[in-house]
């Protein structure tokens, strides 16, 4: 048992030889592209992609930005403020609430982006579209002799 995970490990540290090792290098250090263009304006291409999003605000991971919240580490902290008497909030809370993004007016603009309203469009199977463009050029504004047509009014005990 012990001879099969050994030569499994041993097989997993084999050189790979095909790859390029320049080229992934290269690869790695070239910067992403920003389908974004606020973003794109403010980015600094000798900054590291998670320092870009921070000055501007944004979260490179969002399981790091918004963490569940975890109950037992809460209960512990309360009752180690309750033991020493402080109710002082902790150096490292304090820093984040201080900390404000240097390039925030991003952050602004993509929320303002977000939050314009937006012409809204009506996915409907292609078949289905015309026929109802086809029922309103022909009945125009009479819902009630459209609702009558026998092809969209379907009911089951009717045949």
């Amino acid at each position: 048992m012990k001879i099969k995970r050994i030569r499994k490990l041993k097989r997993k540290k084999k050189y790979n030889q095909n790859v390029n090792r320049k080229r992934l290098r290269n690869k790695l250090r070239k910067q992403p592209n920003i389908p974004c263009e606020q973003i794109k304006k403010e980015w600094e291409n000798k900054n590291s992609i998670r320092d870009n999003l921070k000055e501007m605000g944004l979260a490179y991971d969002a399981n790091e930005a918004v963490q569940i919240p975890n109950v037992k580490h809460e209960m512990l902290e309360n009752a180690k403020s309750k033991v020493t008497g402080n109710e002082d909030l902790s150096d490292h809370e304090n820093e984040e609430m201080n900390m404000t993004a240097a390039k925030s007016y991003v952050m602004e603009k993509l929320e303002a982006e977000a939050k314009a309203p937006r012409e809204r469009l009506l996915n409907l199977p292609k078949g289905q579209a015309q026929f109802l463009t086809y029922l309103i050029k022909k009945y125009g504004e009479d819902y009630k002799v459209r609702f009558f047509t026998n092809k969209i009014n379907v009911i089951p005990k009717r045949n």
